[in-house]
């Protein structure tokens, strides 16, 4: 009956119409929220885009303004010119004065000319390498007086003393619909920002703290983060939760464990890491010789602990390690052993572990095994994680590695109602060697779905460095996320590059512009005034062995100094396989007797290095039947011919005897003994010929026992008071020059810093090749990550980007007294070059 009322009064035919119409704009909002969605990508390219162009606006304009005073200039000058041209016709054609005017001014408009050729070329190259920088308007401060959240940022902003640009009001403010990504250029103030939003979302928008997390690398930069947190929030402790990201993933670790105690089965647990960290390396080193894997522990000069963290941090399983193994080193490593490398090596690893285990020998990745394998084997730890945050910072981005990313996925999967906010540069990823890889910050929105937002306002480094930082890194063209860095001090600074004789010419000017920049403002300390403040400069350096002529120059100037990495003041010392044989060179002068058991360790040791195992070596000794000394040489001998086919034994007989001399108290020359010793195989394969060089050149100087022991002594000294003197020197109590490994520099500034030893196999590395030459995953799976000019070019920037005020790149023209070749980031920098004894003095204030 009601069907049949529909249809006559048209309500069935009015309902169609209706589902119809309904099903229309169904798809009318599917085409709204996908133009939607173009547009919002079209905005963020285009935010992106302004940004690249705003921060190369300044540099523009100034070329362009140079261009149109010298375009006016010439101008003026052809007028000029035309002017006199005419005088000139009608005067006598004798009249010198008028001809040597004319001239002047020909000359003059010639090289108006030539500046205006140069403008145009330098103005071309800026456009085609980044972009045509078109005129837009100044956005203004973009926190106003009527806005709600303005009394926080005022707040805020009265406690750190300045005001937060546009982009980084923009990325405190961000309501976090999508995961946000703050790609954070050098000296830009990342820290602040992202601690600022932190205490945004408890104050503005009623977090709970305890549901924020952040997590850096470095203890350091956590500390810094949360007293950073704590002064924004006013209190002593907040309950925000700042971690490094060991400390995060363990305390997440531990708290599963309280939600279930079966995860206390997982993995390796228990005691203190710091410990367990040399505990690791012993076992390690038992099983190496037990299980006779002595060369592939020295195979390219990786040792077995290298590859088994590296591995480990790639987030590979003692299987895939072993199929490595077996794919690039058993058909390659022949020891005449009867098992192959990978066979042994599993057996190793397996014994290592249970070993581990039972005496609870922990080393800091556990902390990110033990909770990935929670994470990935049980749904409910995965339920508990997920939902234990709301935000999650992680700071440092682009040093994330494969493990520490596959964890982070688990922790906060893409789908997750938490959401991540990852700072970072790309520009600033220098440790691949640790399994880090800057594809991830890069390639973060094809993963997450995610806002972008650029922080490139350097507030760090006047304009010539930030400048220079830029050139530099632009080279890295296709390795990249394209950007330049925006200088907010104009003042150009002090950005120059030197270039020295050599090593020692290069220590010194060094040396004497430091003192330079000392006397400009004095030392004071409770009191007491010292004219050279050696504290306002900083000496960056890219390995030890850069550093051998500036310790003599240090010593001979008497330049207070301390050095971060304390184990590179140990000079020649700091080479492993020098300073184990040293120690044994010791041991064997001061023991008492004159026994067949006192050359145990000796013989092992030389022996070792012909590449005959310790097993083979233990086995020979113990069934030993010999009445001399000499005896025991010839039966060494042979056992080298039989085991390794070696007959070049004459190297090793003499080092033995050597060594007997030595002990029975008889003059010998060291250099002599360490050139034997410097020559065996494994040896040579392990120290470079530059170490090789940097030894005997120290033993010339050092060449008898007591002086050697006395020159080692001295080193030993130093570096029991460099400890002290670098705990008062960053308690700003002690005047000295600062020595710091590049590496160790990042996420610092300095005042004036010297990169030194920029000559072609300093930095970059005399390894380092071009990633497209480069097969990643065979390098991964070696364990051998590769040195690429592309990171030695990061590596470069992040040096470079250090310095607030002045900035000197030095060479050396020769090493070891033979040319080597200049940089090829030397001209990438785009900065002047001087020779040394050119460069102007800087005047001490009177």
């Amino acid at each position: 009956m009601n069907s049949l009322i529909d249809r006559i009064t048209g309500k069935d035919k009015l309902l169609g119409q209706i589902d119809h119409l309904s099903e229309q704009l169904k798809q009318l909002d599917l085409e709204r929220n996908k133009i939607r969605t173009e547009l919002n990508k079209a905005f963020e390219e285009r935010t992106a885009a302004n940004n690249q162009i705003n921060s190369l606006k300044k540099r523009y304009s100034q070329l362009e303004e140079n261009y149109k005073k010298l375009s006016q200039a010439y101008h003026n000058k052809t007028q000029e010119l035309e002017k006199l041209s005419e005088v000139y016709s009608v005067l006598l054609s004798n009249n010198t004065d008028l001809k040597n005017e004319v001239a002047i001014l020909q000359e003059e408009r010639k090289e108006v000319k030539s500046k205006l050729k140069t403008l145009e070329h330098e103005l071309s190259f800026y456009e085609n390498r980044f972009g045509r920088v078109l005129e837009s308007s100044q956005s203004g401060y973009s926190v106003k007086a009527t806005d709600w959240d303005c009394n926080f940022f005022e707040a805020i902003e009265k406690i750190k003393g300045n005001r937060f640009n546009d982009n980084q009001v923009e990325a405190i403010r961000y309501d976090m619909e999508k995961h946000l990504q703050i790609i954070a250029g050098a000296g830009s103030g990342k820290t602040e920002t992202i601690c600022a939003k932190v205490v945004y979302l408890i104050q503005m928008k009623n977090v709970n703290p305890s549901r924020i997390c952040m997590m850096t690398f470095t203890k350091k930069a956590r500390r810094e983060m949360e007293e950073r947190v704590n002064k924004f929030l006013g209190v002593k402790k907040s309950n925000v939760n700042v971690s490094t990201f060991h400390g995060a993933f363990m305390s997440l670790f531990n708290q599963l464990k309280k939600q279930n105690p079966a995860y206390s089965s997982i993995g390796i647990q228990g005691g203190n890491a710091d410990e367990g960290e040399s505990e690791y390396k012993r076992e390690l080193h038992k099983l190496i010789n037990k299980y006779r894997l002595f060369k592939f522990d020295k195979h390219n000069d990786k040792t077995i602990f290298g590859r088994i963290s590296f591995w480990t941090n790639m987030g590979f399983s003692i299987d895939q390690m072993t199929d490595y193994i077996e794919k690039h080193f058993d058909s390659v490593i022949d020891d005449k052993e009867d098992a192959p490398v990978s066979v042994r090596f599993n057996l190793m690893l397996t014994e290592l572990n249970q070993i581990r285990k039972e005496d609870e020998i922990v080393v800091y990745d556990d902390f990110l095994i033990n909770l990935y394998d929670a994470l990935f084997q049980y749904p409910e730890a995965r339920d508990f994680v997920q939902n234990r945050y709301d935000y999650i910072f992680i700071d440092e981005f682009q040093d994330i590695n494969p493990l520490q990313m596959e964890t982070v996925k688990l922790i906060c999967p893409p789908t997750s109602a938490s959401k991540l906010i990852i700072v970072g540069d790309d520009d600033q990823s220098i440790y691949a060697f640790r399994g880090s890889d800057p594809s991830y910050i890069k390639n973060f929105p094809e993963t997450y779905h995610t806002h972008e937002i650029r922080l490139m306002r350097n507030y760090r480094s006047k304009q010539k460095i930030v400048d220079a930082g830029n050139w530099v890194i632009s080279e890295n063209k296709h390795d990249r996320i394209k950007k330049s860095m925006e200088a907010f001090h104009k003042e150009d600074g002090e950005a120059i590059i030197v270039g020295c004789s050599d090593t020692k010419e290069e220590a010194h000017w060094i040396l004497t512009r430091a003192q330079e920049i000392g006397q400009l403002e004095p030392f004071t300390l409770e009191g007491k005034v010292e004219s050279i403040n050696y504290t306002v400069s900083t000496v960056l350096y890219r390995s030890r062995r850069q550093l051998q002529s500036m310790f003599q120059a240090l010593d001979i100037r008497g330049v207070p100094y301390v050095i971060e990495k304390m184990d590179d003041v140990m000079g020649i010392f700091s080479i492993q396989d020098f300073h184990n044989v040293y120690k044994m060179w010791q041991e064997l002068v001061v023991t008492r007797g004159n026994k067949l058991q006192l050359w145990r360790s000796v013989l092992i040791n030389a022996l070792g290095h012909y590449f005959v195992s310790k097993n083979a070596i233990e086995q020979w000794f113990e069934n030993l039947d010999v009445a001399t000394f000499s005896d025991v040489i010839d039966e060494a001998l042979t056992l080298v011919v039989s085991k390794t086919r070696n007959k070049d034994t004459l190297p090793l007989k003499q080092y033995m005897f050597l060594l007997a001399d030595l002990k029975q108290g008889k003059p010998v020359n060291m250099k002599t003994v360490a050139e034997y010793f410097l020559n065996s195989p494994r040896v040579k394969d392990n120290v470079t010929d530059e170490e090789k060089n940097w030894i005997l050149k120290e033993l010339e100087k050092y060449n008898t026992w007591i002086e050697l022991l006395g020159f080692y002594e001295r080193m030993q000294k130093r570096k029991d008071e460099m400890k002290d003197n670098l705990e008062k020197y960053h308690d700003e109590k002690y005047n000295a020059l600062y020595f710091l490994t590049i590496h160790g520099s990042k996420g610092l500034a300095f005042e004036n810093v010297f990169v030194i030893g920029c000559n072609d196999g300093g930095l970059p590395s005399s390894h380092a090749v071009e990633l497209k030459d480069v097969d990643v995953q065979s390098c991964r799976e070696k364990a051998e990550p590769p040195t690429t000019e592309e990171e030695e070019r990061r590596l470069m920037y992040v040096a470079v980007t250090r310095a607030q005020k002045k900035l000197y790149v030095t060479f050396p023209k020769a090493v070891q007294d033979k040319p080597c070749g200049r940089s090829k980031f030397l001209g990438e920098l785009n900065l002047p070059i001087y020779d040394c004894d050119k460069v102007n003095p800087i005047c001490p204030i009177k």
